[in-house]
């Protein structure tokens, strides 16, 4: 019981590194529509190499500067390949609250693929123990994936 008790409370006071993204095949529109969550302080220090995020960037607003850094960011770390053409992405609403960043993008694709490859290196070169959470829906197929400094890809196989 006691053996419980401190590995929940060392959970607690042990940082999480981790990102969170869905990527969902929009027929109606011809797009993937992404949705990515992450830690602010960690994409701070991922994408400039300063730990001090209030000096970097404010915290508190979606605006031209974050998003021109975020582009940058995310056209180096998060990729997504349909039928062997590099699709580029455009970032839609950005988020942030509590530390946590939440963005939508889209990025565009006429037909349904049938064959997605997905890389997403974020914070894998921070953090040896980086878990890039991925959910992949094209029509009726839907995949989940736990992407790691080890292993930043995974290829789908939609027909």
């Amino acid at each position: 019981m006691l053996v419980a008790v401190l590995i929940t409370m060392f959970s607690f006071l042990h940082p999480v590194h981790v990102s969170l993204t869905s990527v969902d095949y929009n027929n109606e529109k011809g797009m993937f529509d992404v949705f990515m969550r992450l830690y602010y302080d960690d994409f701070v220090l991922d994408s400039t190499g300063s730990p001090d995020v209030a000096a970097v960037l404010p915290q508190n607003a979606d605006t031209v500067n974050l998003r021109k850094e975020m582009e940058i960011y995310l056209g180096s770390k998060f990729n997504i390949l349909a039928d062997n053409r590099e699709l580029r992405g455009q970032i839609g609403r950005i988020r942030i609250s509590d530390n946590e960043i939440s963005m939508n993008l889209e990025y565009e694709l006429k037909r349904s693929p049938s064959r997605v490859l997905v890389r997403n290196t974020i914070m894998t070169t921070l953090y040896s123990d980086m878990a890039n959470m991925l959910i992949l829906r094209v029509g009726a197929y839907e995949k989940a994936v736990k992407l790691t400094p080890e292993n930043t890809e995974a290829e789908f196989n939609i027909k």
